[in-house]
């Protein structure tokens, strides 16, 4: 277990932090830029929300993306620049930009 996590995380990002080390897990599931980083810092594998979804996509867990990113991003208040969530439906062959060049 590190002697300390940075107090500027988040208390959530910190316990997720402390989970992992106490559970001798080696990944860790973060989305904030800042927390990724101390993560990396401390050895630790992190994987975000939306490479969650990418595979649960690939291995058919859920059938798209997009309507649960959406919901993400309009109920939930989960931010996602313009060029991530463009990235993340065109890794999982929902752009609709892709698609309307295709018609």
């Amino acid at each position: 277990m590190p002697e300390s996590i940075p107090l500027e995380l988040d208390a959530g990002e910190r316990e997720a932090i402390a989970l992992a080390f106490s559970e001798q897990k080696t990944r860790v599931v973060l989305d904030e830029r800042r927390a990724r980083k101390v993560a990396q810092e401390l050895g630790l594998n992190v994987i975000g929300t939306l490479w969650i979804l990418i595979l649960a996509k690939q291995n058919r867990i859920i059938p798209q993306v997009k309507p649960l990113l959406d919901a993400m991003m309009t109920k939930s208040q989960y931010w996602v620049n313009e060029s991530l969530d463009h990235n993340v439906l065109q890794a999982v062959s929902e752009d609709e930009t892709e698609t309307l060049n295709n018609l």
